[in-house]
């Protein structure tokens, strides 16, 4: 009877701890961009940058990247977009504003709702434009991509989780109705690294499975 030994099997464990190792490592690159799509809109959000600072708080910049080019519902209008990016706590939101976006709009406390930006922020900001379909400065869809900066005031400590964004946006036909609502969240990061680590594992076992044949 052939007795086996643990060492090769401990090499093998070790070897797929290591793989999951460079695939956390890989993950975490992601978090310099994440991109999700909704409706044929692609929503890319980079990291945000520190722009200012004082005793109390620190300001950091949020760019919003929304690709309407396949946009699917019915053509119109893009006319408010909120962007959650921490939770309520580390919100101050009458230091915020926005930086910078496209022609028409202004930023707004508030969430996306069928009214444009309203209600609580809970780790929103918001920007909207309530110009419709054929008014010099309606923001029409699909037509490229549209880029959102805030300037986002958070108390000294807070930070930016990646499982804390999320993008809603809000769409109207040329006769004002609601053509489409955006409510759209970043994958969970342990869900992500479950699968990658789930892949490793599998492959690994069927290398070894054809080795001891």
């Amino acid at each position: 009877m052939k007795t086996k030994t643990w060492g090769p099997r401990l090499r093998k464990l070790a070897s797929i701890a290591a793989c999951a190792a460079v695939f956390l490592i890989g993950y975490s690159g992601l978090a310099s961009a994440v991109s999700f799509t909704d409706l044929g809109a692609i929503y890319t959000i980079d990291t945000p940058t520190l722009v200012g600072s004082d005793a109390t708080t620190q300001t950091f910049r949020v760019t919003l990247d929304i690709d309407t080019t396949g946009y699917s519902n019915t053509a119109g209008t893009l006319n408010a977009v909120a962007v959650k990016i921490t939770s309520a706590g580390d919100f101050v939101s009458t230091g915020s504003s926005l930086f910078s976006g496209p022609t028409g709009f202004s930023y707004a406390v508030g969430q996306t709702s069928a009214g444009g930006c309203s209600g609580n922020p809970n780790g929103f900001v918001c920007a909207s434009n309530p110009l419709l379909a054929g008014a010099i400065g309606a923001a029409s869809v699909p037509n490229g991509t549209y880029t959102f900066m805030w300037d986002v005031r958070m108390d000294t400590g807070g930070f930016f989780a990646l499982a804390d964004f999320s993008v809603k946006a809000l769409y109207r036909k040329p006769d004002g109705t609601v053509s489409g609502q955006t409510s759209v969240r970043v994958p969970e990061p342990s869900s992500l690294l479950l699968f990658g680590f789930g892949l490793t594992a599998l492959g690994l076992w069927s290398r070894m499975r054809h080795r001891l044949r």
